[in-house]
């Protein structure tokens, strides 16, 4: 009994050691309807500011119309783009060589003397900028980007006036977007430059996200005028993150013969060859390749590289083609339908962007934009006429037109390039970020060449966690088996060199889904690269399903919820019309999706395009405070210890309130304090002497009474260090009184969380060192499973009660024997007798018939 009394009072102190179990603050929302909170950990006390900005929604695209969901499709293949979207846009913090624009407000006076204040306070990306600024009502400048700047045009026609810009307040917002020194009396201003490179700017933002890759061993080689090389390696130790780390790393090579540098266009590097002589300055390797140095001439002894930095609002034409690029832009032809052909001029194009905005200027009787699945460019002509087809053709020697994919003579009234193959995927993405954000399981893969060679990959024993490590992982196998981003950009492609007769397989291990998530699980099939036959397995973030025979908009259904892919299909049915509707499995940004059934007769519209939820933390009538986006409306410690839960936008900031409430961990000092008086109790009754009766208690003298009150009264008493300024269970309102009773003072409770609540938590959960850790010792010498006292004790009972009724059924067996023994003597007395007495009657009647006989 005392033994589970105790246990008792180790399962509370347990309680007691589990923050959860503490939660000594309470959360509240001033607008539940708008924001909800609550406590993950232990937040700071406190009041913050939170405004909805938006909430976050999930990609979605609908199908044509049907009659029911067992008309017919054709035989083909649904493909599905969870990537490669070339309608980017800059993010904020990313401009300026990293250093971002402030969250602020701007002013803006028209030409006819109209005043408009534009919030920017929650403006994320440039585009947000431009869209802000053209939805003010009552202004009449329009804004749109231009290159890597802002411009602003006056739509008033009038000139009361200069076209201004000021900041507001004490802000410096429109410092930062390059408009501050705008007050001119001319109808169209530009800003400054917003993209440029820095020495803080982030390698992993550069190149349309794709960032830059470090291998193992050399990154860059590179040979001087005076004929001696230099191989660099960028990673000895840890890996460059900014551009001013990258530089230092090359110049520390040999400083007296070669400097690299920032480019003077802000956009590039260059390298200096510091020495003289005869031989060619060239750079070549994996970092002069993504640096754009290799296969080029040097000028005056410098090698400029290509744009790195990424521009405002479209993605680097250099990033198209699986990262290929699409090599110089001079020029392409276009004839519109009313046959008047022009040239425009594509010189000096670094974005896509860039190419619309030519063709768009050109006067050719065009229009261009994005397409309509936001993965390439749509040329739609204006004109009006029909006397000839819409003709568009390369005028250069680089076949411009035809790398842009819109080369071509329609009838109709526009060309689409289809997907232009944005790289999305780089040796330098992160394994987190594969398959929209759900990343990749840091398992365990098998790879068997065609020769039978078996080598396994353990990706959570990899340094380098990105598309680049799993690379070098597999190229280090050494069984011919290699491995590089693939020509759409947006994968593994994994190549087996060797000419066995076997197949080449890729497979998970046992509880490992890292192949299946990389793409790669499978077999290779046959190709022929350079002339040679070899195997390979292609790992693509693009999503194709190949429907079978006879398909119908049911087996469609069913074939994409089985297949695991990143969308979820369901029938629609609205009265005598039929549709699938398309749903991205993930939520937010990165999970969006273009549906192209064009190959399977099903034509698809995209109904939402996927967007995070995005919150200000702390926001001012100045300041955006710090934005946080979210790919769901469930946010995690934007504010530590805190889940936030967005339920609308709102343009009103919610408070949320972190506040003290000593209700949890007073309640559970409580139990404590019960269980262990029952215990006390308990000891007070077995342990009990009346002196006038002299009766005692059934364990009254113990040894294991005297430790039970050994050790409780020093769990009581112990001193704890490392939890501020508590260190006794008395400056809690826990203290023994005169019978060994604990008692307990809720009020000293409260004063002590009043003063600081996260050194009550910590007295009681502090790992090793608090209050649970230490009793747990001392209780554990009564009652652990291993050598606990009471738990020996009673075993030592257990086993004298059980030698004890062994030797009771002993001797309970020898006398059951002795009876039967006595038993059968007896039985066997008897029968003697009975024989005697037999004899005695037989003897008695022969002396009878003696006697009769006369004898």
């Amino acid at each position: 009994e005392l033994t589970a009394l105790v246990i008792g009072v180790q399962l509370q102190t347990t309680r007691l050691g589990n923050a959860s179990s503490l939660n000594s603050i309470q959360v509240n929302s001033s607008r539940s309807e708008v924001l909800r909170a609550s406590a993950n950990g232990t937040p700071a006390l406190g009041s913050y500011s939170v405004q909805t900005i938006q909430t976050a929604k999930s990609s979605s695209a609908t199908s044509a119309a049907f009659s029911s969901a067992s008309d017919a499709l054709e035989t083909g293949r649904l493909v599905v783009r969870t990537g490669g979207f070339v309608d980017s846009s800059a993010k904020l913090e990313d401009l300026r060589g990293g250093a971002g624009v402030s969250n602020g407000k701007i002013q803006i006076i028209d030409r006819g003397g109209v005043t408009s204040e534009i919030d920017l306070r929650f403006a994320s990306t440039i585009d947000d900028v431009v869209k802000t600024i053209n939805s003010s009502t009552n202004l009449r400048v329009s804004a749109k980007i231009s290159g890597d700047r802002i411009v602003l045009t006056d739509l008033t026609g009038q000139t009361t006036r200069n076209l201004t810009v000021q900041e507001v307040g004490e802000g410096r917002t429109a410092a930062d977007l390059g408009l501050s020194e705008i007050n001119t009396p001319s109808s169209s201003a530009s800003g400054q430059d917003l993209a440029f490179l820095s020495n803080a700017t982030r390698l992993a933002t550069l190149r349309d996200q794709g960032g830059i890759a470090f291998r193992a061993g050399t990154d860059l080689s590179v040979n001087l005028s005076d004929g001696s090389a230099l191989n660099i390696d960028a990673n000895p130790s840890s890996r460059p993150t900014t551009i001013g780390q990258l530089v230092n790393t090359i110049n520390a090579a040999d400083p007296s013969k070669l400097e690299a540098r920032i480019a003077s266009n802000g956009k590039s590097i260059e390298l200096i060859d510091k020495t003289t002589g005869g031989g060619s300055f060239i750079a070549s390797g994996s970092l002069a390749d993504q640096l754009g140095l290799s296969n080029i001439s040097a000028v005056n002894g410098s090698l400029s590289g290509a744009r790195i930095v990424n521009s405002l609002s479209s993605p680097l034409l250099s990033s198209l083609n699986g990262g290929r690029g699409i090599g110089d832009t001079e020029s392409i032809s276009i004839t519109n339908r009313s046959g008047t052909t022009t040239v425009v001029d594509l010189n000096g194009t670094q974005s896509l962007k860039d190419i619309i905005d030519a063709i768009n200027n050109s006067g050719a009787g065009v229009a261009a934009s994005f397409n309509r699945s936001k993965t390439g460019i749509a040329i739609q002509d204006v004109t009006g006429a029909t006397a000839s087809d819409l003709i568009i053709s390369n005028s250069d020697s680089n076949s411009t037109a035809t790398k842009l994919q819109i080369a071509g003579s329609v009838a109709g009234n526009s060309i689409d390039s289809g997907s232009l193959q944005l790289r999305y995927v780089s040796e330098a993405t992160e394994l987190s970020k594969l398959n929209q954000g759900r990343g990749v399981q840091a398992g365990s893969i098998d790879i068997v060449n065609s020769l039978g060679e078996k080598r396994s990959i353990d990706i959570s024993s990899l340094t380098d966690k990105t598309v680049g490590g799993v690379i070098q992982a597999i190229e280090g196998t050494g069984i011919g088996v290699s491995a590089r981003i693939n020509d759409a950009g947006d994968g593994i492609v994994i190549t087996d060199s060797t000419s066995g007769s076997g197949a080449f397989t890729i497979s998970d291990r046992v509880g490992s889904s890292t192949a299946r998530d990389l793409g790669i699980a499978g077999s290779g099939q046959p190709q022929v690269v350079g002339g040679t036959s070899v195997r390979q397995i292609e790992g693509s973030g693009t999503f194709r399903l190949d429907v079978g025979d006879t398909p119908t908009l049911q087996s469609l259904v069913q074939s994409i919820n089985q297949s695991n892919g990143p969308l979820t299909a369901s029938l629609l049915v609205a009265g005598s019309s039929t549709r699938i509707l398309f749903n991205s499995r993930t939520g937010g940004e990165a999970g969006r999706i273009v549906v192209d059934g064009s190959d399977i007769g099903l034509e698809t519209t995209t109904t939402s395009i996927g967007r995070d939820a995005v919150l200000a933390i702390n926001p001012s009538e100045e300041s955006g405070g710090i934005l946080v986006r979210s790919s769901s409306n469930t946010v995690d410690n934007a504010i530590e210890g805190l889940t936030l839960n967005v339920v609308a936008a709102d343009d009103n900031p919610v408070e949320i309130r972190v506040e003290k409430d000593s209700a949890d961990i007073e309640k559970n000092l409580q139990l404590f304090v019960d269980q262990f008086n029952k215990v006390r109790e308990r000891l007070d009754a077995v342990a009990s002497f009346d002196p006038a009766t002299g009766r005692t208690g059934i364990l009254y003298g113990a040894n294991e009474v005297l430790r039970i009150e050994q050790n409780l009264n020093r769990m009581i008493n112990q001193t704890i260090f490392g939890a501020g300024a508590i260190r006794g269970m008395e400056q809690l309102g826990l203290s023994l009184d005169s019978t060994g009773k604990l008692r307990f003072d809720s009020g000293k409770l409260s004063q002590a969380l009043d003063r600081d609540s996260k050194s009550v938590v910590d007295f009681f959960t502090k790992e090793n060192s608090g209050f649970a850790a230490k009793s747990k010792n001392l209780l554990e010498s009564l009652v652990g499973i291993n050598g606990g006292l009471l738990v020996s004790r009673n075993e030592a009972i257990q086993r004298r009660i059980e030698d004890g009724n062994r030797r009771v059924e002993f001797l309970n067996a020898k006398l059951d024997r002795e009876r039967e023994r006595l038993q059968l003597q007896f039985f066997r007395m008897e029968e003697a007798i009975a024989r005697i007495r037999n004899s005695a009657s037989g003897l008695t009647s022969l002396q009878a018939l003696a006697e009769q006989a006369g004898v």
